[in-house]
Order: C-alpha cells, then sequence, then structure tokens
C-alpha cells in the first residue's frame, strides 16, 4: 500500500480524486468533520478518491512523506469514522482505510467510492460547514471539499446517477 501512496504523490498533488491531510487528532471535533466532510464529497465525485493522511502538501517531493503523530495513527480506526461518517452520510457510505507504517511513520490511506446508486446527502449539521440538507463534491476549479455550487457541478452529479442507475439496472 505505501507503493499507492508514492503513486498518488507523483499526480503532483492535490487533485479533484487526491486530498493529503498532514495527521489529525480523531479527538478534535474539527479535524473529525474535515475526514467526514471530505469522504462525503469524495463519493460524490466521479471514481471517488484517495485520501492519505500523514502528507505534508506544503513540502516538495517525498519530504511531503512526513508521517502522522504517532498518537493520532493509534486512535484512528475504521469502524470509529465509519460510524462517525454514517452519521452524516445519507445512504450510508462504505470505504477501505490502511493503516500503514514505513521508516517509522504513519500513514492512513482512505480509498473512497463514487456512490453506489443515489448521491449522498448530509443528514445533520456539525463542525467544518456540515449541513443538513448539503450536498458536497470535489470541486473541479480548485481542490476542495466544498457544496455544489454551480449548475455544471450538479448537472455532473445527476448525470452520474443517471448512469450508475442505468448501469445498476443492466
Amino acid at each position: 500500500m505505501f507503493e499507492k501512496i508514492l503513486e498518488l504523490l507523483e499526480a503532483g498533488g492535490e487533485t479533484r480524486n487526491i486530498e493529503f491531510k498532514k495527521t489529525y487528532n480523531w479527538g478534535n471535533p474539527q479535524h473529525k468533520a474535515k475526514i467526514v466532510k471530505c469522504i462525503l464529497a469524495m463519493s460524490n465525485t466521479k471514481d471517488g478518491g484517495n485520501l492519505i493522511l500523514g502528507i505534508d502538501d506544503e513540502k516538495q517531493g517525498l519530504e511531503k512523506l512526513t508521517g502522522m503523530e504517532q498518537e493520532h495513527f493509534l486512535k484512528l480506526n475504521y469502524d470509529h469514522i465509519v460510524v462517525e461518517v454514517n452519521k452524516f452520510a445519507d445512504p450510508p457510505i462504505a470505504f477501505h482505510m490502511y493503516p500503514i507504517e514505513k521508516d517509522n511513520k504513519y500513514f492512513i490511506l482512505i480509498k473512497i467510492s463514487e456512490f453506489d446508486e443515489l448521491p449522498i446527502i448530509c443528514k445533520r449539521s456539525g463542525e467544518q460547514g456540515l449541513k443538513e440538507g448539503a450536498v458536497f463534491s470535489r470541486s473541479k476549479t480548485k481542490p476542495e471539499s466544498a457544496l455544489i455550487r454551480s449548475q455544471s457541478e450538479m448537472r455532473e452529479l445527476m448525470d452520474l446517477a443517471i448512469t450508475r442507475e442505468l448501469d445498476n439496472s443492466i
């Protein structure tokens, strides 16, 4: 899995389908909300995406591989994240989480799939702009998790939902 992190780094930085975070303290509500928002947004983005914890996006090249604080790494587990994400996601989201230790550095790779049948709606309000009824996606103009703000982004999401429905009906 560490090779996958290196492959994603070679993309040159954050993209619509790649998000880097330096380290996250699961005990901090702001940090939890940022992870939740990113997962909600990537699940509404074509082909989903990858959230990698332990990458300092302000550095260059392999220097970005700073790793997470060990304490934060040990507190993050799939069960806690999926419960927190699904407090906000309607319908519920499934994703894969890969804890990685390499050269005494700690990383977590979260692979988020595109939604199965219906786009994901935020079902309750919380920190970091999580708002009941909101629909988040990864912006085309800036690599960020944000509310769908334009008719073209909403149209893209609706086209994706129609395509998913047609694929599932075959």
